[in-house]
């Protein structure tokens, strides 16, 4: 799974090659990067489209027991006052939250 931190962490890495060599090849700048930031045995084509256009998914939340449910990873977001079953973040009451992003995967959040 490919997160925002990771997302940056590449981008910066980029960056610095292309600053240190700046006659670097494209293929090579990727590839550099990429091998440095992320584990060993990726698939350089589909961890490359996931760096570049984050995940989507839908919240499918039973508003009655939560918030939020993440339809790829699962993440629940509890009412305030529920009991935590899984995986989770719980939100306060003082601070209702729009979900724009799950906040365990980071897969963007499509409405409905």
């Amino acid at each position: 799974m490919i997160t925002d931190d990771v997302r940056r962490e590449v981008a910066a890495k980029m960056r610095e090659i292309c600053r240190e060599n700046p006659d670097v090849s494209l293929q090579g700048m990727v590839a550099s990067a990429m091998n440095e930031c992320l584990p060993e045995g990726m698939e350089y084509g589909p961890t490359l489209a996931e760096l570049i256009e984050r995940p989507v998914c839908r919240n499918i939340a039973d508003y009655t027991k939560e918030s939020f449910r993440c339809s790829e990873c699962g993440c629940r977001v509890l009412v305030p006052g529920d009991k935590p079953d899984g995986v989770l973040v719980v939100t306060s009451e003082a601070f209702p939250v729009d979900w724009y992003s799950c906040p365990v995967c980071g897969a963007v959040a499509l409405d409905g």
